[in-house]
């Protein structure tokens, strides 16, 4: 995938041009821990993902079309109560050291939690809680989303633990030095649990919908929807793998991958995939 090239989104076109003709100019921020995460199901059309679209005041990717996720939260630490793979073989699988392996887990089951209400833990490492979660503890899900309350701190008061066994991480995307809000996003996949509901509870998205992944690829070629180059080579693996258990598959290796910008031959911008640096 190294060297695959995209069109620039325009609101991205002025930024990526200065970075081209004077990088020095610019004070490059260092990115912040993230996960995002592919909700999925089998449904009799085939493999389905949740998708929500970012309101229009955000100020980062407003109007795109995204999966769940968010930023990391320093309190998910040691006392977070867990069931599955431990931190240090995640740590292994994203390169990464262990509490941040940890953290990085913890903030895609929060942000799933906070923003479709589904959620991935349960009473032990065997058994996951059922029903309208997001709805039987929606005071929780609303101070978790104002940081009121972490998931660590959720969970013990619930006598529950996170079910790391229900993840797959499958791509890591660092946006690119020209962002003045950057990010070091860990993607994750997940099947939707039985008996769970997933509807959208965030402020922070005005449409959602289970989707073939197919269906947002053509929108965003079409114009109609903004989708950026990571959630749509996400979209492209959910169009190949075709069902829940072979998008569940853990891939051999991830490598990160930056989007860089470069001026074309005939003088025109683009943006490629890169490797961090």
């Amino acid at each position: 995938m190294i060297g695959r090239e995209f069109d620039v989104p325009e609101a991205g076109v002025e930024r990526f041009r200065r970075w081209l003709e004077n990088p020095d100019s610019f004070d490059v921020v260092q990115p912040r821990p993230a996960a995002s995460i592919m909700l999925l199901r089998d449904a009799s059309n085939g493999l389905e993902v949740f998708i929500l679209r970012r309101v229009t005041g955000m100020k980062f990717l407003p109007t795109a079309t995204v999966f769940p996720g968010g930023g990391v939260d320093a309190r998910d630490n040691e006392d977070l109560p867990w069931a599955g793979p431990p931190p240090e073989e995640w740590a292994r699988r994203m390169q990464c050291d262990t509490l941040t392996a940890q953290q990085l887990i913890a903030t895609a089951v929060r942000e799933l939690f906070e923003e479709v209400g589904v959620l991935l833990a349960g009473p032990n490492s065997d058994e996951l809680v059922t029903g309208a979660v997001g709805e039987e503890w929606g005071q929780e899900r609303a101070a978790l989303e104002s940081r009121d309350l972490s998931l660590t701190q959720f969970l013990n008061e619930h006598n529950l633990v996170l079910r790391s066994d229900l993840l797959t991480f499958r791509a890591r995307w660092i946006t690119p030095p020209t962002e003045p809000r950057r990010f070091n996003t860990h993607f994750f996949a997940a099947a939707l649990p039985p008996g769970q509901v997933a509807e959208a509870l965030t402020t922070e998205a005005d449409r959602y919908r289970w989707a073939d992944p197919q269906w947002p690829i053509d929108e965003g070629r079409a114009g109609r929807q903004l989708v950026v180059a990571p959630t749509l080579v996400n979209l492209e693996e959910l169009v190949t793998a075709g069902s829940v258990a072979v998008a569940m598959q853990v891939p051999d290796h991830v490598e990160p991958i930056m989007m860089e910008p470069f001026w074309r031959p005939d003088g025109s911008l683009g943006i490629r995939m890169g490797r961090p640096y």
